[in-house]
């Protein structure tokens, strides 16, 4: 448990010295307040910029449109942000040299993974949280309240998206030395999943649909029970990374 405690505290240090938490905090904060401030102004906007024409048959924003940016920008420019951020943890060690010393003193292989998996996991939560809380707030202070129906599952979906991601950049950190071979592995995932959701089948089950699903849950164009399966496949999936990236980190020649 201590050394548990001294690792994970190494790889906390780390992301604070080399501002990893700094630079997704405050991106994520932006975001929040982004969010509330496009939805609520845009209108406004297209009536500067373009016409007041244009801008009459905009619908007036309401509630649920802040979280429908929610989704747009942390579903895409934040969770790419993460993973452009944490991409070269261990491909930067390779070149280091610097994981041989900690196993070297007998600290297990599997742990320097399951740390940095953490980390970036963390890292992420609280940009995540601090981001929706924002946009939560904010949206109270500028909308009228209305209930956003399964707003905590849309964001759950999101979240665990991220989380199977961070765990496809751990797999190919692991089964390749170069950042840019861990960013074609992603892409590689990603693509596969895009054209799985074209297959009637395969569609209801695909992992994909997490990073797809939350806007129009929210808007209740799908039920709760659609999602059970995508999150099932998910958490089997991230399973099945993280073992297979164990037993293939042990195995890999330093």
């Amino acid at each position: 448990m201590r050394q548990f405690t001294i690792c994970l505290k190494k790889e906390w240090t780390e992301s604070i010295k080399s501002y990893k938490f700094l630079l997704i905090v405050s991106v994520f904060c932006l975001f929040g307040l982004l969010n509330v401030f496009t939805a609520k102004f845009t209108p406004q906007i297209i009536s500067l910029v373009v016409s007041e024409e244009l801008a009459s048959v905009i619908p007036q924003p309401i509630l649920s449109d802040i979280w429908i940016q929610f989704f747009k920008n942390v579903g895409q420019i934040g969770i790419l942000l993460v993973l452009i951020i944490y991409s070269s943890t261990l491909t930067y060690e390779y070149e280091k040299g610097t994981l041989i010393l900690p196993i070297t003193k007998g600290l297990s292989r599997w742990k320097i993974l399951i740390f940095k998996w953490l980390i970036a996991i963390i890292v992420f939560t609280i940009g995540y949280l601090l981001s929706s809380g924002i946009t939560f707030i904010y949206g109270l202070i500028y909308f009228s309240y209305e209930p956003i129906e399964h707003l905590i599952l849309a964001l759950g979906l999101l979240w665990l998206f991220t989380v199977l991601f961070i765990t496809i950049m751990l797999f190919a950190s692991v089964m390749i030395n170069q950042t840019s071979g861990v960013f074609f592995i992603m892409g590689l995932f990603f693509l596969a999943m895009m054209l799985l959701n074209v297959v009637p089948r395969i569609r209801a089950f695909n992992p994909v649909n997490l990073s797809l699903w939350p806007t129009p849950l929210i808007q209740q164009d799908i039920s709760v029970l659609d999602t059970i399966q995508p999150i099932v496949v998910t958490l089997i999936l991230i399973i099945l990374l993280i073992y297979t990236s164990i037993t293939q980190f042990n195995k890999k020649s330093l």
